[in-house]
C-alpha cells in the first residue's frame, strides 16, 4: 500500500510506501525540491526571502478502512478476538453499550458447525 503526500514546495503529488521505513519520512518529491527548499529555508533564515509553510491535512481513516485493515490481518483479528474474550470475562461487555457486540458474539457461538467446540466463549 502507498499513501499520497504533497510536494510542500511545488504541490506535486508523490506517493511513499504506507509501512514504516527506516529514517525520516519522505518530505519531498523528487531531489531538486529537496535542495530547492534547503536553499529556500537557508535563504530565509539570513532574511533574503520569505518563506511560506504548507500545512499538510491530516488523513482521514473511514470505519470501514478500519474494520478491512484489522480484517486482512489474522494478528490484527486475533487480537481483538483476545480483547473481547478478555473484557467478556471480566464483565465488561454487559453494560448498555455493548448489547450489540455481546448479541454478536452470542450468535457466533450459538452456530453449531461453524466453529470448534470452545472456540469462543462469553462466559
Amino acid at each position: 500500500m502507498v499513501d499520497e503526500r504533497t510536494c510542500p514546495r511545488c504541490g506535486q503529488p508523490f506517493y511513499v510506501p504506507s509501512t514504516p521505513r527506516r529514517g525520516r519520512p519522505q518530505q519531498w518529491c523528487s531531489q531538486p525540491c529537496r535542495w530547492a527548499g534547503y536553499e529556500e529555508r537557508r535563504a530565509a533564515k539570513n532574511g533574503v526571502i520569505a518563506i511560506e509553510y504548507v500545512e499538510k491535512p491530516a488523513p482521514t481513516i473511514t470505519l470501514d478502512e478500519h474494520v478491512a485493515a484489522v480484517l486482512d490481518s489474522p494478528a490484527a483479528s486475533r487480537n481483538v478476538l483476545r480483547q473481547l474474550r478478555t473484557r467478556a470475562e471480566d464483565g465488561k461487555l454487559d453494560e448498555a453499550k455493548w448489547s450489540s457486540v455481546s448479541d454478536e458474539l452470542e450468535r457466533l457461538r450459538s452456530q453449531p458447525g461453524q466453529r470448534p467446540d470452545g472456540w469462543f466463549s462469553l462466559r
